[in-house]
C-alpha cells in the first residue's frame, strides 16, 4: 500500500480496540496530528506485542543524518564521526529488529507516524 492510500487517524481515533482492529487485520495506516510521539508509539507497540508481532521504530529521513558528515565543512572531523556512529547505530538496530511485522516511522516535522505492516 503507497504512503498516499493509507488511512490517517487522529491519535485520539485510536483506541486499543481500534490498534487491535487495524494491526489484526495487517493494515498500514499513518497517524496525523501527534502531541506525544512517545505516547503514541509506546500504545502502538504495546498492542503489537500483545497481539505476539514484533515492531522496529526508528525516525524517517534518518539517512540524512548518515550523509551529513560528508558534507565538506570546517568541523569536518566532527560531522564525520558523527556519521559513522549514527550509520553503525542504524545497522545495529536493524540486525537487533530483523523481519518485523510492522515498522512504525516517527516523524518529528510533520507530527505523523506511520505504521507499515512489512510480511
Amino acid at each position: 500500500m503507497s504512503k498516499e492510500n493509507m488511512d490517517n487517524f487522529l491519535p485520539d481515533e485510536l483506541d486499543k480496540d481500534k490498534l487491535i482492529e487495524l494491526l489484526s487485520n495487517k493494515q498500514s495506516f499513518r497517524v496525523v496530528g501527534i502531541d506525544s510521539t512517545r505516547k503514541t508509539v509506546k500504545q502502538i507497540e504495546a498492542v503489537i506485542e500483545k497481539l505476539n508481532m514484533t515492531s522496529r521504530v526508528y525516525t524517517e529521513n534518518r539517512s540524512a543524518l548518515m550523509g551529513a558528515g560528508w558534507i565538506p565543512n570546517p568541523l569536518v572531523g566532527f560531522t564525520l564521526a558523527t556519521s559513522l556512529v549514527t550509520t553503525a547505530g542504524i545497522t545495529v538496530h536493524n540486525l537487533l529488529t530483523f523481519n518485523p511485522d510492522y515498522e512504525i516511522r516517527k516523524n518529528y516535522i510533520k507530527s505523523t507516524i506511520t505504521v507499515v505492516y512489512k510480511k
